[in-house]
């Protein structure tokens, strides 16, 4: 067996671990209210709940139960409260919160300790649901998340880019303010637009042959079009 640094076995950011953690709770969640998957229902009926709850030195789980489950149960004291069906899935999310709330206010330290008590809850409630069920559907939305995540991410990035594609093509324009045709104007600001698409802020990295199609596909939809190319010179 090849030896694996202990430090890289789990490449994730404290902010990484929570997101997990609170999608795996999300399956837990909607299967025990018998419900679809839903991040809004977890976010509604849980976690805006129990967001204002801090975590205090000396708190016991129980404690942090006896402070948040409903009035009536709680009356019927620990015993009661210990078995209350909800119970670790509560303690998990309150734990998760403080460790995000830890990390924004600079005690990384605190952080990861509360990380590690989210972590511990989650994981009584995975064991009764069955690990690889609940993991693989949290891992699965997770990494659509960040999916959709990098898609807008990028489009912001091409819509920017279009933009100035746009400067460019007004701004060059002849002193009638118009362009023979379409097709010089793609020409005329191409370089510059692989040029920026390569820029750290953008990173979009575009050819030479991508640009000119992009570039001719932006223009042909360019609010002022019409105003801009000549429709007898203009590319089809």
């Amino acid at each position: 067996m090849s030896e694996q640094d202990p430090l890289q076995r789990h490449p994730r950011s404290l902010d990484e671990w929570v997101t997990l953690t609170f999608l795996q709770l999300v399956h837990i969640y909607c299967e025990k209210t018998r419900r679809e998957f839903s991040e809004e229902v977890f976010e509604r009926e849980m976690v805006a709940p129990l967001a204002s709850y801090k975590v205090a030195i000396g708190d016991r789980p129980i404690d942090i139960l006896l402070a948040v489950v409903p009035r009536d149960v709680a009356k019927k004291g620990e015993d009661e409260v210990a078995h209350f069906p909800l119970g670790m899935v509560i303690l998990s999310t309150i734990y998760a919160l403080n460790a995000r709330a830890a990390w924004v206010d600079s005690r990384p330290d605190l952080a990861w300790s509360f990380l590690a008590d989210a972590r511990y809850w989650c994981g009584g409630e995975v064991g009764k649901n069955g690990i690889s069920a609940v993991y693989d559907k949290s891992l699965k939305a997770a990494r659509q998340a960040q999916a959709k995540a990098g898609g807008d991410g990028k489009s912001k990035r091409y819509d920017s880019l279009k933009e100035t594609a746009y400067e460019l093509v007004r701004s060059e324009a002849l002193s009638s303010g118009a362009w023979p045709s379409r097709r010089q104007a793609v020409l005329a600001v191409k370089d510059k637009i692989v040029e920026l698409s390569t820029s750290s802020d953008i990173k979009l990295n575009l050819s030479a042959d991508q640009a000119e199609k992009t570039v001719d596909g932006w223009l042909k939809v360019m609010p002022d079009a019409d105003k801009l190319f000549s429709r007898r010179g203009s590319s089809k």
